[in-house]
C-alpha cells in the first residue's frame, strides 16, 4: 500500500482523532504520534506478517515508524509543514550589551551525545554549564572578541547570573511539590509574564517599555503568590509589600529593601495604559530585580523532584529521521 492508498483507508480515523486532540488542546507537534497510537489501538482490527503482540509491543518497531512518518505528512497537508518544525525549547533572558537591553536564548534541557544517531544524556541544568559559551546563548552571534577583558567577564558573569536564575525559577514553576491543579495553573502561568516583558523591552519603543514593567510585577506577584498558596495562606491583590510581609511570616525571608526597590503596585499598575514614560534601562533594572526576588522565593518553594542533578538516557525513536 502506497502513502495515497494508507491515508485515503485511515483518514476517517485521522479526522476523529485530531477532533479529539483539538478538544484537548494537544500542541500540533504531538499529535502526529498521538493519532499514530490512536489508530494502533482504535483504529486497526488486525495485522498480519508481524509478531501477535503488536498491539502491546509496537513503538519501536520499523512499521510503527513508517505509519508515524505517513501520518506526519497528512498532519503537515493539512497545517501547514513549518508547523511541526522542531522548536529549539528555550526561556527568554535580558543583559546589557554595549549599555543596551540584548536577548539570549537560556536552553531549558542540556543534551550529550552518546551515541551518534542513537542515544543522548539530557540534563535540567539549574546553573550555566561549563561548557556552554557566551555566544551560544545568541541567536545573532555578537562579536566578542574585540571585547576588552574587564567588559567580556562582566558580560560573561551577567550571562552566568541570568541563565542560573532563570534556570530555576523555571525547573521550580513546572515541578511543584503540590497537589492542587489551582495552584500548579498559577506557576504555570508565572513565566509567560517574564517571556512578555521581555518581548515588549526588545521593541525599544517607550510605550512598550512602560506596560513590560506591569508583566515583571506580575510575574514577581504570581510566584509569591504561589509560596502563599503551597503554604495554605489566602492571599489577594497587587501590592508586593504585603505579599512579601505574608511570605515573610511563614519564614521566606526576602528582604524588604529589595521589595522597596520596585515600584508600588498601583504605579506598576497604571503603566499598563503608558500613561508615563519609562526608559529600556528603568525596564531593564525592574527586570533584573524581579528575577532576582523570583528566584528567591522559588528557593524556598518545595519541589516533587530535584532534576538539578539528574540526567536521562533517551533513545531516538526510530521515526525521527
Amino acid at each position: 500500500m502506497n502513502q495515497t492508498d494508507f491515508i485515503k483507508a485511515t483518514e476517517h480515523w485521522l479526522e476523529l482523532f485530531d477532533e479529539e486532540l483539538t478538544f484537548l488542546e494537544v500542541p500540533l507537534e504531538h499529535r502526529p504520534v498521538d493519532s499514530a497510537i490512536k489508530l494502533m489501538k482504535y483504529g486497526i482490527k488486525d495485522m498480519s506478517g508481524v509478531d501477535p503482540s503488536w498491539r502491546t509491543d509496537f513503538i519501536n518497531t520499523e512499521w510503527f515508524a513508517c505509519i508515524v512518518l505517513e501520518i506526519k505528512g497528512w498532519y503537515e497537508n493539512r497545517y501547514g509543514e513549518t508547523a511541526f518544525k522542531p522548536t529549539r525549547n528555550t526561556l527568554s533572558g535580558l543583559i546589557l550589551h554595549h549599555g543596551t537591553p540584548a536577548k539570549i536564548q537560556i536552553p531549558i534541557t542540556r543534551g550529550e551525545v552518546e551515541v551518534e544517531g542513537e542515544t543522548s544524556w539530557m540534563s535540567f541544568p539549574h546553573t550555566r554549564h561549563p561548557a556552554e559559551s557566551i555566544q551560544s546563548f545568541f541567536q545573532h552571534k555578537p562579536n566578542i572578541e574585540s571585547l576588552n577583558q574587564s567588559i567580556l567577564n562582566s558580560l560573561n558573569d551577567s550571562i552566568s547570573d541570568v541563565v542560573g536564575m532563570s534556570r530555576r525559577v523555571n525547573l521550580t514553576l513546572n515541578m511543584l511539590d503540590c497537589s492542587k491543579q489551582t495552584i500548579r495553573d498559577l506557576a504555570s502561568s508565572t513565566w509567560p509574564h517574564m517571556e512578555d516583558g521581555i518581548r515588549k523591552l526588545l521593541t525599544f519603543k517607550k510605550a512598550e517599555f512602560t506596560v513590560s514593567c506591569w508583566d515583571f510585577h506580575l510575574a514577581l506577584e504570581k510566584t509569591l503568590k504561589v509560596f502563599l498558596k503551597i503554604n495554605d495562606k489566602k492571599c489577594h491583590g497587587h501590592c508586593l509589600m504585603t505579599l512579601a510581609e505574608e511570605a515573610n511570616a511563614l519564614g521566606l525571608a526576602l528582604p524588604m529593601s529589595q521589595v522597596c526597590e520596585l515600584p508600588f503596585w498601583k504605579i506598576a499598575s497604571n503603566r499598563r495604559y503608558a500613561e508615563e514614560t519609562v526608559s529600556a534601562l528603568q525596564a531593564f533594572d525592574i527586570y533584573r530585580k524581579a528575577l532576582k526576588m523570583m528566584d528567591h522565593v522559588c528557593m524556598q518553594i518545595p519541589k516533587a523532584a530535584d532534576l538539578s542533578e539528574a540526567k536521562f538516557l533517551l533513545k531516538k525513536p526510530k521515526w525521527v529521521r
